[in-house]
């Protein structure tokens, strides 16, 4: 298991079992300590490491409440641009607070006292890390405000106008929340945008395109996909899996969704590819191959109910020979980072 003696041999662990969530002896999860290593190559791999394995970002230590990200501000030598930027690529956050009211904004500001924090001094950290997080903070406030007035049905049109400026920006949350409201409103018109704003939004859309609410929200989806959001690739994974009012049920680009999901470690998209392959849905049935990936998504996600009894059901249809077969093909296709699964 995961523990200060054993070091962080990460991949092989993982690929036997451990969870690269679970709180290690002294309160805090892997990714904190792989994030602390004093040594920069040692933090950067094992960073990558565990995000690849599925290390939650969020994940708070028991004593004072701080995520990896926190505790990396305070690293021996300072942050490393490396690990902030790919922290901020899982979209951790950069606002909220630990039990001691600091974010990782006040650690980037310099507002902490550092004895309160056990520190000898302020953090060091470089003015381009610092503008990094700065940067992901005017994001973060500009689309927490824009989805929470949406929800508390306040300011009318103006949440997915900002929503709408950010994700033409780039900016793959708003893209993905920006496509889920435009796929809620259906095949209706948007009919009471204003010219400027029609034009405005098709400055960033397809070439001659005008497009329904769908149209355009599927268009949304795969422009944060294609960048490499999660959320999104479940999504066009899992809509042409079942077909929705998005695009008609296809299994060969459920596939190639999914697929692309599992490879990044998304354990839903791991779930739903491993049922394809049990059920002979666009590809040749294969429960062990089925077996293979629901075994996965559950050494890289929580114990799910359902997904352990899907994973029994597949199991009893097998013979021993093809579960330890099974189980020996997960082991390998953790260890060659899905590039061969």
């Amino acid at each position: 298991m995961f523990s200060l003696e054993s070091g962080f041999d990460v991949i092989p662990l993982v690929a036997d079992g451990e969870h690269a969530n679970g709180f290690m002896e002294d309160g805090r999860v892997p990714l904190i300590w792989g994030a602390l290593d004093p040594d920069d190559e040692d933090a950067i791999y094992f960073t990558s490491s565990l995000l690849f394995a599925g290390g939650d970002v969020h994940a708070r230590d028991k004593k004072y409440g701080q995520t990896p990200l926190h505790w990396h501000m305070g690293r021996t030598g300072g942050p490393l641009e490396e690990v902030v930027a790919m922290f901020l690529e899982k979209q951790a956050s950069v606002l909220n607070k630990d039990k001691f009211g600091y974010s990782v904004l006040d650690f980037a500001n310099g507002n902490v006292n550092p004895e309160v924090l056990g520190l000898t001094g302020l953090p060091y950290v470089r003015d381009e890390i610092a503008d990094m997080i700065r940067e992901a903070a005017e994001n973060e406030v500009a689309y927490r405000n824009a989805v929470d007035m949406h929800n508390n049905e306040v300011g009318g049109d103006v949440p997915m106008l900002v929503l709408k400026g950010m994700a033409i920006e780039g900016f793959a949350p708003a893209q993905f929340t920006y496509a889920v409201f435009l796929e809620s409103r259906g095949d209706d018109a948007t009919g009471s945008e204003s010219d400027e704003d029609r034009f405005w939004f098709e400055e960033s859309w397809e070439p001659g395109s005008t497009g329904s609410d769908i149209d355009q929200a599927l268009y949304w989806f795969e422009e944060s996909a294609n960048s490499g959001f999660i959320p999104s690739i479940y999504h066009l994974g899992s809509s042409a899996y079942k077909g929705t009012s998005l695009m008609e049920q296809n299994d060969a680009l459920a596939h190639t969704w999914l697929s692309l999901g599992a490879r990044k470690g998304d354990t839903n998209s791991q779930a739903l590819l491993s049922l394809m392959h049990a059920n002979r849905k666009g590809v040749e049935r294969d429960i062990q191959k089925g077996l293979m990936w629901m075994i996965i998504s559950l050494r890289f996600g929580e114990n799910e109910p359902e997904r352990e009894r899907l994973s029994h059901q597949m199991v009893s249809a097998l013979s021993h020979e093809e579960v330890i077969e099974a189980e020996k093909m997960a082991k390998e296709c953790i260890m060659g980072f899905f590039e061969h699964c």
